[in-house]
């Protein structure tokens, strides 16, 4: 037999909690002027972790005597975890315009990354119930007593990360870069008024920084070197048949690369059939065509004919562009029988042909009679269910719509 526990098990210590992220240190910029400069750009240390509390004693600890079965006293409780220490914050970065680059080995550059705070301690775990008698006899049998273990120490945070040394950036010159705008977010309306510029700085990576500074500095020792400054300018060009002012709140994302391309990111919920053209310092977007997303799935069932010569469905786009949007469709169709009219069955699921789809503008008529139906399924009297799914695209996107019909044939 299992044996019974005594007392009640100790409370687990709580976790400590984590220490503070170190701040990087401040960023600055430099023209030098030929003297001797020291400059300060230390991250700040992480914080350390807290340490976890002790686990509770087991309680109430009272062992039962001479009862006829083993015991078990009552486990401590488990030590909290130490909270993770803190890393420690970046070293700032500094830009130096310079003339002369043997004048960058008169800046003495202290970057060096915040210290990572050390975790905290695990707690201790608590003590289990301890027995008074080891063991005794009842009716001729011996019981035991087995003490309470001990609760299980807790883990220790782990150390933070020291933080890693600031970059040393270099442009040729004493004028400083003005502000760039390598991307920009604003609604279409808004782009269709107006030329948008972009410009986005281009640097080449190399190794080596500290060789460049005074004996002593700190900076990581990949250093960016400004190599040029790309300008784009973009407009829209609009020849769509329905006016920019449809649009209006729909946003788009323009950004320029490191390559000298803008891509335009347009809203999900607008379609856009277009096409661009790119000059080495110009972008016009050409839109020929543009429909809502949401105008892809306004469907509706408008009419159908149900009679035991004919079976046509007819669908109304209701959004009125379906001279843009190419549609297909599919079809279940169910069917009750003339013995049994409450469960309706799956007579025919597939694609429709397109030689039973007849459009005239915004309207499409399907013919369901010339699907692979049984002839019995589509007499009079007979209880229908069509789900009918659409597939439409436009320029690149797609999406799809199910509508449902439930009728008796005529």
């Amino acid at each position: 037999m299992a044996a019974s526990t005594f007392g009640f098990a100790g409370s687990n210590g709580y976790n400590g909690s984590s220490g503070r992220q170190g701040r990087p240190g401040t960023s600055e910029t430099l023209v030098l002027d030929g003297t001797s400069t020291s400059i300060s750009l230390i991250g700040r240390d992480g914080g350390d972790g807290g340490d976890g509390g002790d686990g509770g004693d087991a309680y109430n600890c009272i062992q039962p005597e001479d009862v006829p079965y083993d015991l078990q006293g009552a486990k401590g409780g488990d030590g909290g975890d130490g909270g993770n220490g803190g890393d420690g914050g970046r070293g700032g970065s500094l830009t130096v315009y310079y003339r002369d680059r043997a004048d960058l080995r008169q800046i003495e550059v202290d970057a060096s990354g915040g210290r990572g705070g050390y975790g905290g301690r695990g707690g201790s775990g608590g003590r289990g119930c301890r027995c008074r008698d080891w063991s005794w006899e009842v009716d001729d049998r011996r019981y035991y007593c087995d003490p309470g273990e001990r609760g299980e120490r807790g883990y220790s945070g782990r150390d933070g990360v020291d933080g890693e040394p600031g970059q040393l950036s270099l442009v040729e010159g004493d004028e400083p870069l003005p502000p760039e705008q390598p991307a920009i977010e604003l609604s279409l309306s808004q782009l269709g008024t107006r030329t948008v510029e972009l410009t986005k700085d281009i640097w080449n990576l190399r190794r080596g920084a500290r060789s460049l500074l005074a004996p002593g500095s700190v900076v990581d020792d990949e250093y960016r070197e400004f190599v040029e400054r790309l300008e784009k300018v973009v407009e829209v060009v609009w020849s769509a048949d329905r006016p920019i002012s449809d649009f209006e709140d729909v946003p788009v994302t323009l950004s320029l690369n490191e390559e000298g391309f803008v891509n335009a990111d347009f809203s999900e919920e607008l379609w856009i059939d277009g096409d661009a053209t790119q000059t080495s310092d110009r972008v016009t977007y050409n839109v020929n065509h543009a429909i809502l997303a949401s105008e892809a799935t306004e469907l509706n069932v408008a009419n159908v004919v149900t009679n035991a010569n004919n079976l046509e469905l007819a669908l109304v786009d209701l959004a009125q562009q379906s001279h843009l949007i190419t549609t297909q469709f599919r079809l279940e169709y169910r069917s009750t029988s003339r013995f049994d009219n409450r469960r309706p069955r799956t007579r025919y699921e597939g694609e429709i042909p397109p030689e039973l789809v007849t459009q005239n503008f915004n309207r499409f008529t399907i013919d369901l009679s010339g699907l692979p139906i049984e002839e019995q399924y589509l007499r009079s009297g007979i209880g229908v269910e069509l789900d009918i799914t659409a597939i439409r695209e436009f320029a690149g996107h797609q999406a799809e719509q199910t509508l449902r019909w439930t009728g008796e044939i005529r």
